[in-house]
């Protein structure tokens, strides 16, 4: 049984019947494409017990919330084959909306009615605050592409699909890089991951930038020192290890203690930007109008370590900028995931 039908099975279960509702379709349409397996079906067949219960919470409690279920439903089959985009990415998108309604709903937002798309713009929500109706877009900021940590996992996912058997090994890499890498750096990092196979000793390498990194192979038997790593191990053993797997460890330094000012521009603008794309929802000619309008941005930080005034600075200060021009509007920016309980992980 390959990576795909081991997660096809594992959806069908009962358990995953809120995942199933809501992307079970989708899932096995993308189980017939070729290439890297989805993200979502790589889940399912590593038996990620935990993540895959806290995904069907999180839909689950959305889809009591809102009060067309079946609706909200259909605009997510109708988002997922919009246009040409990244079936990835699409997903992502698709699990921001869900996050969204849980995140509003826990700041006093209720009655969510989702809005299928149609000619005209049209937001993704319809809901109420204070007795007040509003209008809610769902923004999605995708973590970088070009940081060190997610440059080299993609390369893995796409080496480890094209020739499985070359990589049966468990490759550490060791960086203390934060933030965005050349596009030299990024290349020359794939070119090793390429190359790894080949390599039989710990390698270090400087990349464009003054990037420090560290590569080492160790044997899939060997077990890794460490919790997380031990962690990482224990379920790559419970899938069905077709290929090896990467592991990416990552220590604090001063650089990680400082304020990040090219990040934070980097947001600000990438914030600004969607947001502006999504404004013709609300303030064209002929749009009705509400007392609330509200975008809100679910934001992938690519760093752990993330500075909770960050996002409360963005979206002060692209309100006034749309105040300036007599545009109210609400701006909402988020990164922490719904808390899960304890009892649904341990799946109780």
């Amino acid at each position: 049984m390959n990576a795909s039908d081991r997660a096809l099975s594992n959806l069908a279960h009962v358990d995953n019947e809120p995942l199933n509702w809501l992307l079970g379709d989708f899932l096995r349409s993308q189980a017939q494409v070729p290439g890297p397996v989805h993200f979502l079906l790589r889940l399912l067949a590593n038996a990620q017990e935990d993540v895959v219960r806290q995904l069907n919470w999180w839909i689950d409690e959305c889809r009591k919330l809102v009060v067309n279920p079946e609706v909200f439903r259909e605009k997510v089959k109708s988002d997922l084959k919009a246009g040409k985009g990244d079936a990835e990415i699409k997903t992502k998108a698709v699990l921001a909306e869900v996050l969204s309604v849980l995140h509003l709903a826990k700041i006093g937002y209720k009655n969510f009615e989702a809005v299928v798309p149609n000619e005209r713009s049209s937001p993704d929500f319809h809901a109420e605050l204070q007795e007040k109706r509003a209008r809610i877009e769902v923004k999605n900021l995708n973590e970088p592409e070009d940081w060190i940590t997610k440059a080299a996992q993609e390369r893995w996912r796409e080496r480890t699909h094209e020739a499985p058997d070359k990589y049966k090994f468990r490759a550490v890499l060791r960086h203390n890089h934060r933030g965005s890498a050349s596009e030299a750096a990024v290349t020359r990092l794939k070119t090793i991951v390429d190359q790894l196979p080949g390599i039989n000793t710990p390698f270090e390498e400087v990349l464009d930038g003054d990037i420090h990194i560290r590569f080492e192979k160790q044997e899939l038997a060997t077990v890794p020192e460490g919790f997380l790593e031990q962690k990482t191990h224990e379920r790559y053993l419970a899938g069905p290890q077709v290929s090896g797997y990467l592991s990416v460890i990552t220590g604090i330094g001063a650089d990680n203690m400082r304020f990040d000012v090219v990040g934070f521009q980097a947001l600000f603008l990438k914030a600004l930007r969607v947001i502006a794309e999504a404004t013709p929802k609300y303030f064209s000619k002929g749009v009705e109008k509400v007392p609330l309008n509200v975008i809100i941005v679910h934001w992938e930080p690519p760093d752990f370590l993330v500075d909770e005034g960050v996002p409360e600075h963005i979206e002060k200060a692209i309100e006034e900028l749309f105040a300036k021009f007599g545009l109210d509007l609400k701006v909402i920016v988020f990164w922490q995931e719904p808390q899960v309980p304890l009892k649904v992980l341990k799946g109780q």
